[in-house]
């Protein structure tokens, strides 16, 4: 004797499945957004900390060009100063060479 056995299954009930994608969707809808604004939110502190960060070096190479042209211009005033003096040594000593020829006449 054979015995036929029925299996009920059940059919799932199509508003049952829409309302569960339906939450599931907005479930993951609702992550998706958090993370964008988690993202968004990360994106703009590393912006602000760039930018900060770029102001910082900007100002720190204002600075060192500053000391540059300050210490040309320094090197500049000692070079000619340094000129200067040279210059007047060079007449002392042509003063000098003068007065010994003078004085070598003289004494002749």
């Amino acid at each position: 004797m054979s015995q036929d056995t029925v299996v009920e299954m059940e059919t799932p009930n199509l508003d049952d499945t829409i309302a569960s994608l339906e939450k599931n969707g907005n479930s993951i809808l609702s992550n998706l957004e958090s993370i964008y604004s988690i993202v968004s939110r990360k994106n703009e502190e590393i912006v602000a900390t760039i930018e900060e960060r770029q102001s910082q070096m900007n100002n720190r190479f204002t600075q060192i060009a500053q000391y540059i042209n300050m210490c040309i211009e320094d090197c500049n005033n000692k070079s000619q100063g340094i000129n200067e003096c040279t210059e007047r040594i060079q007449s002392t000593q042509q003063l000098f060479s003068n007065m010994q020829a003078q004085f070598s006449q003289a004494i002749q």
